[in-house]
């Protein structure tokens, strides 16, 4: 369930897949609760892969009228996000299934996904991620270099935002033309603050995450 329960705030949800096509589910952006049921059949058919993201933008909280949130529970809750799906016909699916494995003479198995291009983009994706991490350039000069050589590389699938990162990610409105130099003062100090507090680990998933960014967003343009 998505609730909005403070003035001013509001919750967005999207869906989308690996082929790069997404469409908005719904948007809350007055006092009200949605716990609807949504088709997004449209999205998931043919796809191996499907993300849900939502977007918030506070305030959360207030005293008198509560929170304002995406899947908001307790832990007790159950059932909170749940998604089923169905094969439009499964006859025909399971006679298909049935037509190969007898003309191949083998019994049919899971099918297992082939290597494929995007394997290896995203593989040349994280080598750039790794290079401008393992230079030991400050954050703002490591992503400069990620910018600098993703150039050639485009990724398909969007990337949904990580919540960890928020701290930096909130002033990015294009990953390709982001500029630390041209922060505030402000805003230059608080990332700094929290580059320097993240764990060596937790850096290399965010440049990996923000070259993925960058190359998505690049995908976008063609």
């Amino acid at each position: 369930m998505s609730e909005i329960a403070v003035s001013g705030a509001y919750v967005k949800v999207t869906v989308s897949n690996d082929q790069g096509q997404s469409r908005e589910v719904y948007t809350l952006n007055v006092s009200a609760k949605n716990d609807k049921q949504y088709d997004i059949s449209d999205i998931a058919k043919g796809s191996k892969k499907i993300f849900v993201t939502a977007e918030m933008s506070g305030p959360y909280i207030s005293a008198d009228t509560g929170t304002t949130g995406f899947l908001q529970c307790t832990r007790n809750d159950s059932g909170v996000f749940e998604v089923t799906a169905q094969i439009a016909d499964p006859l025909k699916a399971v006679n298909q299934v049935l037509a190969n494995s007898s003309s191949s003479g083998t019994v049919p198995n899971q099918p297992t996904e082939p290597a494929t291009e995007v394997s290896a983009t995203e593989k040349a994706i994280n080598a750039v991620a790794d290079n401008a991490f393992d230079s030991n350039d400050g954050v703002f000069d490591m992503i400069s270099k990620i910018q600098e050589g993703s150039k050639r590389l485009t990724w398909s699938i969007a990337v949904s935002p990580d919540m960890a990162f928020n701290a930096i990610l909130k002033y990015v409105q294009d990953a390709l033309t982001f500029d630390g130099t041209k922060l505030t003062q402000t805003a230059s100090t608080e990332i700094v603050g929290w580059w320097s507090r993240l764990k060596v680990d937790d850096r290399r998933r965010f440049a990996r995450h923000f070259a993925l960014q960058c190359a998505y967003a690049r995908g976008k343009q063609k």
